[in-house]
């Protein structure tokens, strides 16, 4: 229940949870536990609509969802060092991250839901690692969206297999 209490706190911009999640030890497998759960909630929503089962399906959407949480964590910090030098630990930054996944169920939301999964993902991850990292706000934002952009280009080369 405390992973799900905290999840609700991160998604609701809550800051003093990403100091919580920073001194949990458990925190990055509690994310990863949050990161596949939404996973498993987006594909029993889209098999409702009309998806087709498949256990194969199901394993490799929960890849996705997992590889695309430890490339964001991954790339997250990589532009924060090289090009803001900031300091910065990838598993503290993942499990703040992953505690905000939760907003990407907004996507289901007919038509605009998409954006409203964007903007709003965008906008956790960015005060997530603000706070999981001590920088500014600018820099949490620039780190994010770049760290956004080399996980769309790495799904790009591997041509969608995640």
């Amino acid at each position: 229940m405390k992973i799900v209490q905290r999840s609700l706190r991160a998604v609701r911009l809550d800051r003093k949870v990403f100091d919580e999640i920073y001194f949990e030890h458990d925190a990055t497998a509690d994310a990863a536990l949050v990161v596949g759960g939404v996973g498993i909630v987006m594909y029993l929503v889209l098999l409702a609509v009309g998806g087709n089962v498949s256990l194969f399906g199901l394993v490799r959407f929960l890849l996705s969802e997992m590889f695309g949480w430890l490339i964001l964590g991954f790339a997250t910090t990589l532009v924060a060092r090289w090009i803001f030098k900031a300091e910065m630990r990838t598993d503290r930054i993942m499990a703040s991250q992953g505690h905000t996944w939760p907003t990407q169920l907004s996507a289901l939301i007919p038509v605009f839901g998409w954006l409203v999964a964007l903007v709003w993902g965008i906008a956790a991850l960015t005060v997530a690692t603000q706070e999981t990292a001590d920088v500014d706000i600018q820099t949490a934002l620039f780190s994010v969206v770049g760290g956004q952009v080399l996980v769309i280009l790495f799904r790009f080369l591997l041509g969608g297999i995640f």
